[in-house]
């Protein structure tokens, strides 16, 4: 650091170190920005596991969707099914129940 530039001073070091990081950082992001290869190969990095991270929450959707349906479906049929059956026998007809419910 730079003796009596006290006013510069960020937590131990100068300005210019702060700076020095900074345009190290553009360097960086310029190099990724003008190689065609680097930022494709980052791009898909990121791109496919969000994909399937997509289609992971999208099939689990899906299956408490169906869920849901199958159980209302279900309950309809259960609503719809009377409660007490006729059963014929050898010595006539006799009541029971379905064994629903």
């Amino acid at each position: 650091g730079r003796s009596g530039a006290a006013a510069n001073t960020i937590s131990g070091g100068d300005v210019s170190d702060g700076i020095d990081m900074f345009q190290t950082m553009r360097s960086f992001f310029d190099t990724i920005a003008n190689n065609p290869s680097l930022k494709s190969t980052i791009l898909q990095s990121f791109v496919e596991p969000s994909i399937i991270i997509a289609i992971l929450l999208l099939n689990a959707m899906v299956g408490v969707w169906q869920d849901l349906s199958a159980r209302s479906s279900l309950e309809a049929l259960e609503r719809m099914q009377p409660r007490l059956a006729t059963v014929l026998r050898s010595n006539g007809s006799n009541s029971v129940e379905s064994g629903v419910g």
